[in-house]
Order: C-alpha cells, then structure tokens, then sequence
C-alpha cells in the first residue's frame, strides 16, 4: 500500500494535469469544466496555503511576545515580592496576602535528657526480646509438637 500524498505534493500533479490538459482542451471539449473547476481549486488552495504561512508566523510571534511577557512578569513579580518580605519580614503572616508563603518559625528541638535516652533503649530492647520470642514460638509451631522416643 502506497503511502498518500501530501497537499504539497497533490496541488504539484492538479497543476500539472491542469496545465498539460489545456492544449488539448478544444479535442476534449467535455472536460473543459472540470478542469476549471481543478485549476480553480488549485489556485484556491494555493491562497489558502499562503495566509496558512502568515497564520503559522504571527502565531510564532505571538508565542515569543508571550514568553517575554511572561519572564518579564516573573522578574518583576520576584522583585516585589522581595521588597513586601523585606518591608514585613520573612516571617510575617501578612505575606499570604500578597501570595507569597512566609518562612515557618523554626521549632526548637530539645535534647533528650539521659533518662529519657535510656528509656527508649529499653523499650527498644523489650520490644526486640518480643519479636525474637515470636519468631522462636512460630518456627516451634511450624515443626509441630516434639516426640519422645521410646526406649
């Protein structure tokens, strides 16, 4: 299976037959409308293609202006942002009103004091005894219950 052509490609072949048709137009007089009508299709399409051109370059433009637009609104954006943080300070809730997140206060952590150390190691020594009498009591109960020999 072919691959189909391109517009390009299909207004080249219309033109063509267009043109190689026109000598013999007055042999073939019952396709004097068609290819009108073809060559006005093409000169049709042709103009499409060109405001198509001017189209796609006034788009590209318009996305290049938007672009700076846009880095030009976040330079500016970022400057007055700094000033609002500078003006209230980098803590302040009244920021949120302008949209921008204020710094969190910091929280203090507190050492733990030595009993408090020495609690959660017990814990954590407890809580491991468990888990290694758990594991004993399943592999026990996989194995099944013990027999005696006789003797």
């Amino acid at each position: 299976m072919s691959k189909p052509k391109s517009l390009g490609e299909s207004l080249s072949d219309w033109q063509a037959m267009v043109d190689n048709l026109m000598p013999y137009l007055t042999e073939l007089p019952h396709l004097a409308d068609d290819a009108g009508a073809l060559g006005s299709v093409v000169a049709r399409s042709k103009a499409l293609e060109s405001e198509l051109a001017l189209c796609e370059a006034r788009l590209a433009s318009i996305h290049r202006e938007r672009r700076e637009a846009a880095r030009e609104g976040r330079t500016l954006r970022n400057r007055l942002a700094a000033g609002v943080r500078n003006a209230f300070g980098l803590e302040n809730v009244k920021l949120l009103a302008f949209g921008i997140k204020p710094r969190p206060e910091k929280a203090r952590r507190t050492g733990l004091t030595a009993l408090e150390k020495a609690q959660r190691a017990a814990d954590r020594a407890a809580r491991k005894v468990v888990e290694i009498q758990a594991k004993a009591a399943r592999a026990a109960a996989k194995r099944g219950p013990t027999r005696t020999l006789p003797s």
